[in-house]
């Protein structure tokens, strides 16, 4: 519990002071021992203590010889129990000498303790409640305590005796370690007139504390705005908690006024100082050092939550004075910013300088004035402490204004400088415009000239792949057309043979043998006949292809073309490669529709990726690997609203590394000469032509699907 002076009229008077110790010392108390017509009652040293409590105590006639005689050290000893709780008796004699203008009469006591105090044996005043009315523990609030008249004669001897009961109310800054009393009396004696002034100095305060308060608020709100809306200056937000620290002050203080009527528990009020005077000394070497430094080290960030957090320890464990050392580093700390940084001070670092200054220099005065009671600090003491509490703030806000011109001033020095170097960028810029427009229209001709080039080049290797295809196609149509003329030979040179046969005879005259033999040559004739057509047919479905090769779509049999195209595919390798040996399997979907396409397109389409399944195959049998049977499937398949031409073989794959690159113009995997390169990248551009999408799916080391998927004429 925090005992602080609730008196803030205290005044200082000449202490009576005696040396005789004993139940028969009076304290004569004289006109000239008067100060301001307030008079102390004798220095607690020469009164009488006993511990406990005893109605009896109150009488006049006690013999309180036996009670100790407080010296400083007893005085310090006076300390509650573990419970919080202390109760005693102090007993005196005084008497009145001399001619009073205004007798002290009135009674003001400034400790905090329930005190009963006895006048000659009479009850004369009760402070707060010591409980012998019945009820509870009360403490003595002064505000609503009214000072206690007690009729007092000149010439007259009084004996006052005080049941003095006193207990630390639980919280957090409660403490049984903590002193009852100190060696000054608690006890003055006053006049009516000064009682009159006393009250119109506590409104005083009461509203100075509410301005002081008032005007912090107000400051810290403003604060918190500008960092809001500055986030990244953080020396606004420790501006904002400084200035919230140091309100805590007048908060402390109008809360005591406002509340202690209604016993509002000092603890708070202790605590709301306590942990602003943390708050302020925490925070201001950190703000000191971003405004002076410009930056915060580490380890001042460090030192700090480290100190703070010494500071609740030391709460908890009772040992609350270490906030003196925390205030001393935070002062030395401040000090050392400011002394370093002393050869960069700028205007507005001067406002916080002068403001530290003043703050010390107005403290100082104060402290010294109030010491040596000196009239003017008397006189004009709220406005002092109001003048101490707002001054630091106030300079914070003159620093800030400063700070936000000097802000200006350089943002409107960089503009200027922008914009100067703009306009030079400017003119080199128009400079440069005119030889790059030089530079790009060469380079423009340049480039039309290597397009040109790059379109011959791309058209000679376009036709090149269309004559490889070509070459291969004529291939299988030339292999496809031998097979029948060779029949065609064959049996020409029989049928020329059994005629020779029948000729020989019919000179014989064996007529059933002529009859044997024109039955074979009719049934020779009948098979040239046959084969002839076949060659035939050949013929004409290259003329249709060739009549259809002028871009223009037709329904189109796609079992029938896949058909021809896989065999001109599989003829066309073995015409080229006498060792070439394969399987091929087609499965077609006899339900399959006709599809609206480029017939001689997708037919160099389907020769591609079949070339390809071939070489692929054929390339894996050349590794000799036992119970390997090269195999090429190709399929047809009708899903939904498209049909699927599926080349499956069962080569060595396409490895991962390359699969995204094998639409790409001009990349092969075949040797240099056996390829362009442009085989795949052009059966891509030809499915899409058609709206169609080309897929690849593939194993390594197991083989490689080719899908066509084509939108059929009806969904």
């Amino acid at each position: 519990m925090l005992r602080t002076s609730l008196v803030f009229f205290i005044s200082l008077s000449i202490l009576v002071v005696s040396k005789t110790f004993g139940q028969n010392q009076v304290f004569i108390l004289t006109p000239d021992k008067l100060e301001k017509d307030n008079l102390n009652l004798p220095d607690i040293t020469n009164w009488k203590f006993k511990k406990g409590n005893d109605s009896l105590w109150s009488d006049p006639s006690f013999d309180d010889s036996s009670w100790t005689s407080l010296d400083s050290s007893d005085i310090a000893n006076l300390k509650p129990d573990d419970s919080g709780f202390f109760e005693g008796w102090f007993r005196f004699k005084f008497k009145f000498e001399g001619e009073f203008e205004d007798l002290p009469s009135f009674l003001v006591s400034s400790n905090t303790a329930a005190q009963d105090i006895f006048l000659n044996g009479h009850l004369a005043a009760s402070l707060g409640n010591t409980g012998r009315n019945g009820e509870p523990w009360k403490a003595h609030l002064r505000n609503e305590t009214i000072p206690q008249f007690i009729p007092i004669e000149v010439n007259k001897e009084y004996l006052i005796a005080i049941h003095f009961i006193d207990f630390i109310d639980p919280g957090p800054l409660s403490s049984t370690e903590y002193n009852i009393l100190g060696q000054s009396s608690f006890l003055t004696l006053t006049t009516f007139q000064v009682l009159e002034t006393r009250v119109e100095m506590d409104m005083a305060a009461f509203g100075f504390f509410g301005v002081g308060l008032s005007i912090i608020s107000l400051l810290a709100f403003l604060f918190f705005g500008l960092f809001f809306m500055n986030p990244k200056q953080s020396h606004l937000i420790l501006i904002a908690l400084v200035t919230t620290c140091i309100g805590f002050i007048p908060l402390s203080l109008f809360l005591q006024y406002q509340f202690e009527s209604l016993a509002f528990p000092t603890w708070i009020v202790g605590g709301i100082i306590y942990f602003g005077f943390i708050g302020l000394f925490s925070f201001t070497p950190l703000l000191i050092s971003s405004i002076f430094l410009g930056k915060i080290p580490k380890w001042l960030k460090a030192l700090t939550s480290i100190l703070a957090l010494l500071n609740i320890l030391s709460l908890y464990f009772g040992f609350i004075h270490f906030i003196t050392i925390n205030i001393a580093i935070a002062i030395f700390l401040i000090g050392y910013f400011i002394f370093t940084s002393r050869k960069n001070l700028k205007s507005s670092k001067w406002i916080v300088l002068a403001g530290i200054v003043f703050f010390l220099l107005l403290l100082t005065f104060y402290l010294i004035g109030n010491w040596i009671e000196l009239e003017l600090i008397i006189n004009y003491r709220n406005f002092f402490v109001l003048f101490i509490v707002i001054s630091f703030p106030i300079s914070l806000l003159i620093y800030v204004a400063f700070w936000l011109k000097e802000s200006l001033v350089k943002e409107r020095q960089n503009a200027i400088e922008l914009l100067k170097v703009t306009n030079e960028k400017k003119e080199i810029l128009e400079k440069q415009n005119v030889l790059l427009e030089a530079q790009v229209e060469e380079r423009t001709k340049d480039l039309n000239q290597s397009l040109k080039n790059l379109k011959s080049t791309q058209a000679q290797l376009i036709q090149s792949e269309k004559m490889a295809s070509l070459g291969e196609l004529t291939a299988g149509i030339a292999h496809e057309i031998q097979n029948p003329l060779n029949f065609v030979n064959n049996f020409s040179e029989v049928s020329e043979e059994l005629l020779d046969e029948m000729n020989e005879e019919i000179e014989k005259g064996d007529l059933d043998e002529v009859k044997f033999i024109a039955a074979d040559l009719k049934e020779n004739l009948s098979k040239i006949n046959h084969h002839g057509k076949r060659a035939d047919a050949i013929v004409k479905g290259m003329l249709e292809h060739s009549r259809a090769n002028k871009g223009e779509k037709a329904p189109t049999d796609l079992n029938a073309l896949v058909d021809e195209f896989v065999r001109l595919s599989y003829h066309g390798l073995r015409a080229k490669d006498k060792d070439f040996n394969a399987d091929f399997k087609l499965e077609l979907d006899p339900d399959l529709p006709r599809v609206n396409l480029v017939a001689s397109d997708i037919g160099r389409v389907i020769l591609n990726l079949v070339n390809n399944a071939f070489y692929a195959i054929n390339e894996k049998a050349k590794l000799g690997i036992e119970d390997y049977r090269p195999e090429v499937i190709v399929s047809t398949n009708k899903i939904e609203n498209e049909v699927e031409i599926s080349v499956k073989d069962n080569g060595s794959g396409i490895p991962n590394s390359i699969k995204d690159k094998i639409l790409q113009p001009f990349f092969t995997t075949k040797p240099t000469g056996s390829g362009t390169g442009l085989g795949l990248s052009l059966s891509y551009d030809i499915v899409k032509a058609h709206g169609g999408e080309l897929k690849v799916e593939s194993k390594e080391g197991s083989g490689t699907t080719f899908s066509i998927l084509l939108k059929t004429n009806s969904k």
